[in-house]
């Protein structure tokens, strides 16, 4: 969850501008409403899911027995 937070809000890239004094923090892209697919639905996929419904993301599982 941690890195796709990471990646949507560009944090690397925007940790690398500040440290050269260039910041512009409308990087990036929201995650309010959008589609998350998560493949399994065991202890991690439940807990991805539930952490990702907090931040109104929709879910979309796959799961192949």
């Amino acid at each position: 969850m941690a890195l796709l937070l990471s990646t949507a809000r560009s944090i690397p890239a925007l940790d690398n501008r500040m440290r050269n004094n260039q910041f512009n923090p409308k990087t990036g892209f929201e995650l309010f409403n959008k589609v998350l697919g998560i493949a399994g639905f065991g202890n991690i996929g439940k807990k991805v899911a539930l952490i990702a419904s907090d931040i109104s993301l929709t879910t979309v599982f796959l799961y192949i027995q």
